[in-house]
């Protein structure tokens, strides 16, 4: 993919992943409708575990970005929930802890102020955080993709095991756990338009060298272990 000096940001994020969400970028081409999947329609657990991956992919991400653009209450509210996630021990209790942190990390991006963010970021000239907030871009970037390709698997799950009231019955939970994820996975893409919007004024101060282009790709890394 090519820099974003030739690329707007948002249209290459918009160009990524297919949802009604991306309905304020007109002239922005479709990818592939949601609905469509190529796993295997009633993997339940591969499903859920693609869930899982992808939308803490996009919590982190956004999480690094609310904790190098915020500050105050707000920031210290992020900081006391991630210590708090990190300091339980139950496996269970944990992963319900780190899914509303992601979740939250998620929802306050979609709430920031971009353009004082920008401003802000720019103002600092601090090359470490600016080539941080770009790592965060990028993974966030590649949250999305997986974001569809859970997405597209989910409903193909559900719609497959849904049809038949046996299975539907046999599935009971893990049907339920299904249903709930596609919820959250489509809240999460609904957070995009405005998160795309401020990724844009972000990308010309923040340290970004290209997005990723395959859900397959690899988290980027940097000093600050993002």
């Amino acid at each position: 993919m090519k820099a974003f000096a030739t690329l707007p940001l948002s249209l290459a994020l918009a160009a990524m992943v297919s949802s009604q969400a991306f309905a304020q970028f007109p002239g922005v081409p479709g990818v592939p409708g949601m609905n469509n999947s190529s796993s295997p329609p009633a993997d339940i657990d591969g499903f859920l575990s693609s869930a899982s991956t992808a939308e803490h992919l996009v919590g982190q991400s956004a999480l690094h970005i609310d904790l190098a653009l915020t500050s105050g209450e707000q920031a210290q509210k992020l900081r006391d929930e991630q210590a708090a996630a990190a300091a339980i021990q139950d496996p269970k209790e944990k992963a319900a802890a780190v899914s509303k942190l992601d979740a939250d990390a998620a929802a306050t991006a979609n709430a920031l102020d971009y353009d004082a963010a920008s401003k802000s970021l720019a103002a600092e000239k601090d090359a470490n955080k600016s080539k941080e907030v770009g790592a965060a871009i990028y993974n966030l970037a590649l949250g999305l993709l997986k974001d569809k390709d859970a997405l597209d698997q989910g409903q193909a799950v559900v719609r497959a095991v849904t049809s038949n009231p046996m299975n539907a019955m046999r599935m009971g939970s893990k049907l339920g756990q299904a249903k709930n994820a596609v919820s959250s996975l489509t809240t999460q893409v609904g957070y995009t338009p405005k998160i795309l919007g401020g990724l844009q004024k972000l990308s010309s101060v923040a340290k970004i060298d290209h997005l990723p282009t395959s859900s397959a790709e690899k988290p980027k890394l940097d000093e600050t272990g993002l």
